[in-house]
């Protein structure tokens, strides 16, 4: 289905979108995966679970950080319309709360929430991230996360139409990472309605950020961003599309 960029969906130009690196066919997800997802409640077969890409990325300070309990996924590097239908999208456009089932690398499944957070910037616009929350400390620590791995999220669909993820570890750190919490970064909370420090992007710090590239910095800097989580507002109600 074509969407139409509406105002205050977050949706980018496709030209934003960065060509990953790694495997993007499904049929090339490692087996023991594709067993995992075939064994699941609503789930036929592996070939009719709608396996799709959302994003490939090293992960940042911010989805290290303790106090951001968080994994980052700038809308601009990623294709809301490739996973999801108009109506999710406009859910996650007013900034819902949207419980999801993830498997994690450890092939677990892990229990998270999907959200969009939306940031203002000074000139007025706003930059939209979606993230996976609530336990992500949790799963990135049993799963031995590291800053600078590089991971792929995909989506999938039981028969119900019902969303889950799955996280892929694509390749560790070359320099071995850090499990680091992150605390000198002195990040927002999940609840925080403090503005991050101009070094942030997108939710994802470079001010921290130990070996990260020049071009993925550049490419995600945004100038005094604000985060509008809208939990602070009574308006982080749990429910589905």
């Amino acid at each position: 289905m074509k969407i139409k960029k509406e105002k205050g969906l977050g949706l980018r130009p496709k030209e934003h979108v960065r060509a990953p690196k790694y495997n993007t066919d499904p049929n090339d997800l490692p087996e023991e995966l594709k067993r995992k997802i075939e064994t699941l409640e609503g789930i036929e077969s592996f070939e009719k679970a709608k396996m799709t890409m959302v994003i490939e990325k090293h992960l940042f300070s911010t989805d290290m950080a303790k106090s951001a309990n968080r994994l980052s996924m700038p809308l601009k590097q990623i294709k809301p319309e490739s996973f999801l239908d108009e109506d999710e999208i406009k859910f996650l456009a007013i900034q819902e709360d949207w419980p999801v089932s993830v498997i994690s690398p450890l092939l677990e499944d892990e229990a998270l929430t999907f959200r969009q957070w939306n940031m203002k910037k000074d000139n007025g616009s706003v930059s939209s991230s979606y993230v996976l929350k609530t336990r992500w400390n949790e799963v990135r620590r049993k799963n031995g996360l590291k800053l600078n791995d590089v991971i792929q999220v995909w989506s999938f669909r039981d028969v119900g139409n019902n969303l889950h993820f799955a996280l892929v570890l694509v390749e560790k750190s070359k320099d071995g990472g850090s499990s680091s919490e992150g605390d000198r970064c002195s990040l927002p909370s999940s609840r925080s309605t403090t503005p991050p420090s101009k070094n942030d992007v997108d939710g994802e710090s470079t001010s921290c950020d130990i070996g990260q590239g020049t071009e993925a910095k550049e490419q995600e800097m945004i100038e005094g961003a604000q985060i509008n989580d809208g939990s602070s507002s009574g308006n982080g109600r749990t429910s589905t599309p």
